[in-house]
């Protein structure tokens, strides 16, 4: 007799699979941050990863996705649950999050970076709230590796936050979004506290939009948007003015 898929999960599977996600790049991102070096913090940024960088990232997050995949099934659940459609819509959906979410990620950003400047003046080391730019020129970083990366992790990450998280069954599923929310800030630590609260603030609006958008595709579309240009409004605008 064939056992019944499961379309829910528990919130310990949400734990187990938040582990399996992001505690290697979560425990690499925290050592990151604390590193005395600033050179180390100014390098860490997506833009500024080499070739090599963006290799060992895609072998690393395929075998998580695959260590994920065995998890679930031996859980028995039903990986139909996740909707992967494409329908007319699409384009403008995606177009719709690279807008709201750069919005969101610059007020969270900058927000941060003006409240810590104005309001700590008495701290020797003060981060001028100055515009953050990946680089001069918008597409020169762009390599062929940096785009199959960025597609492969807009797929892992958002299949965890838009896919598994609400994946989690009602009674623990407002525990799992919050839970989310901080793990989209913590592992992103390592490119600074402010970068890290504008992605959380960019995931927050996700969420929002998720409760109206079923399928996880433009949310993965989006983020890879995100990882070959940013995610900031402001920058864009800033580096194709000046």
């Amino acid at each position: 007799m064939q056992s019944i898929k499961r379309k829910t999960l528990h919130f310990i599977d949400f734990i187990v699979l938040a582990i399996i996600f992001f505690g290697y790049p979560t425990y690499l991102a925290v050592q990151i941050y604390f590193l005395p070096s600033p050179q180390v913090q100014a390098s860490t940024n997506v833009q500024s990863f080499t070739d090599q960088h963006n290799i060992s990232t895609i072998i690393l997050e395929l075998f998580l996705l695959l260590i994920a995949g065995i998890y679930l099934y031996f859980r028995r659940f039903d990986f139909r649950t996740f909707n992967f459609s494409i329908h007319k819509k699409t384009i403008l959906q995606v177009l719709l999050l690279i807008i709201v979410g750069a919005v969101a990620a610059d007020i969270g950003t900058y927000g941060y970076y003006y409240f810590d400047y104005y309001m700590f003046p008495i701290q020797p080391v003060k981060v001028s709230p100055m515009p953050l730019l990946f680089s001069s020129n918008l597409f020169q970083h762009i390599s062929f590796f940096l785009v199959i990366f960025s597609f492969l992790n807009g797929f892992f990450e958002e299949l965890f936050f838009m896919g598994i998280v609400f994946a989690v069954n009602d009674k623990h599923k407002i525990y799992a979004i919050v839970g989310s929310l901080f793990v989209r800030f913590i592992f992103h630590i390592y490119q600074g506290i402010a970068p890290a609260v504008g992605i959380m603030m960019m995931g927050l609006v996700f969420i929002f939009i998720r409760r109206k958008v079923k399928s996880l595709v433009p949310f993965m579309l989006a983020h890879a948007f995100f990882d070959i240009f940013g995610v900031t409004l402001y920058s864009w605008i800033y580096t194709l003015l000046m």
